[in-house]
């Protein structure tokens, strides 16, 4: 009956602050302590754990292999155009109304900037200042941090 208390508990709140109710999940999570012998393309079995992580490695590295970036041909994405997003228009008032939209549940970028932090410093004119003259000088530029440009 405890438990089922507690449960109730944790999923009432559950938009507003997941962490319990993750952390609940995590608690009853069953995770193995090791891999198991896999079979080498010999037939025979490892037996230690180098040996096993060899196999993985060869495993995974037999299915992978490089695409193409694109549709596209690469000088496509390549080419920087000058009056693309030079005549935006972007306000302290619209950054920092964005900062406060921003989703905390959501996990951080390739930046490894937490969305929660974004949130919380939303409320620091110097924080929204920065960011506002970041995203003007990328527009007057053309240009934006690689950083950017790589998806999660």
């Amino acid at each position: 009956q405890c438990r089922v208390k507690y449960e109730k508990k944790i999923t009432s709140d559950l938009k507003g602050n997941c962490k319990p109710f993750y952390a609940y999940l995590r608690s009853k999570k069953i995770l193995k302590e090791c891999v198991g012998s896999l079979s080498r393309p010999d037939g025979s079995l490892t037996k230690d754990a180098g040996s096993t992580t060899e196999v993985l490695a060869d495993a995974f590295s037999s299915v992978f292999t490089d695409e193409p970036s694109g549709p596209l041909l690469e000088d496509c994405y390549n080419t920087v155009y000058d009056s693309c997003i030079s005549d935006i228009n972007i306000t302290f008032s619209e950054v920092e109304y964005e900062l406060k939209r921003i989703d905390i549940g959501k996990s951080q970028g390739p930046d490894k900037v937490h969305p929660k932090l974004l949130k919380s410093l939303s409320g620091s004119f110097s924080f929204v200042t920065s960011i506002t003259q970041l995203f003007k000088k990328c527009a007057e530029t053309g240009k934006i941090p690689e950083m950017w440009k790589e998806a999660t």
